[in-house]
């Protein structure tokens, strides 16, 4: 019969989760990856495989954490407000996206560069392709309800769009805080002429544009016939 475990796997991954975004991959030594999780080191090879495997669980946990809790309102139905409010959440406080320590994936591909590791850089590009795909079915909602214009390259744009993530979330690690990171989030979530021609279009205020009035509101018809004129 075999002996039970004197450790939660599942509260060892979220320590371990935690330790990782920190500390980082190379930098954080197994001695010091036992005092943090609890986990010594035969259980760190016979549950995980060693360290690596054990970032690997951490770095699957925090993929599926924010899959489901940051993505999850871009999927189906998504368009172009949920993706505004996606980036902010980047540099909101309690955000899963938003950390001193940056993003978990980001700070990922930063190291992986120096470790070389083909299991790490898959599970990195897994999430960044699950949130470009959430980017282009927000975009494809909006172009579909006219929201944006026909000339808009969807693909290109939320490739963008995944580039500026990634750049926000490297400040926000280089700067160790979110607020110096609120400038680009800020930027990339207002400047863009594709925000502009949506909120043209739509009927209902954009995040933190003010009160807009209906379509078949008197004082937006009146502007619509000046417009015309």
């Amino acid at each position: 019969m075999a002996r039970p475990k004197g450790y939660d796997p599942e509260e060892v991954v979220k320590r371990a989760t935690y330790a990782f975004w920190q500390h980082g991959y190379q930098a954080l030594g197994v001695r010091e990856l036992e005092r943090l999780t609890g986990l010594n080191q035969f259980a760190l090879r016979s549950e995980f495989g060693g360290k690596e495997g054990l970032y690997l669980a951490a770095l699957r946990f925090y993929s599926e954490q924010a899959n489901s809790i940051a993505m999850e309102p871009m999927r189906d139905s998504g368009s172009i407000p949920e993706i505004i409010a996606f980036l902010r959440s980047l540099i909101t406080d309690g955000s899963m996206t938003s950390s001193p320590y940056g993003c978990l994936v980001v700070n990922t591909g930063i190291e992986n560069a120096r470790v070389g590791s083909a299991d790490l850089d898959k599970a990195a590009r897994h999430y960044w392709d699950a949130l470009e795909n959430c980017f282009e079915a927000c975009l494809q909602n909006a172009l579909d309800a006219g929201r944006i214009s026909t000339s808009t390259d969807i693909k290109a744009f939320a490739k963008g769009l995944v580039s500026a993530v990634m750049g926000v979330h490297t400040q926000n690690r280089l700067e160790e805080k979110t607020t110096q990171a609120g400038t680009s989030s800020t930027f990339c979530a207002n400047s863009s002429p594709l925000w502009r021609r949506h909120e043209q279009a739509c009927s209902y205020p954009c995040p933190d544009r003010g009160t807009r009035k209906p379509l078949d509101h008197p004082a937006r018809q009146s502007q619509m016939q000046c417009r015309r004129s």
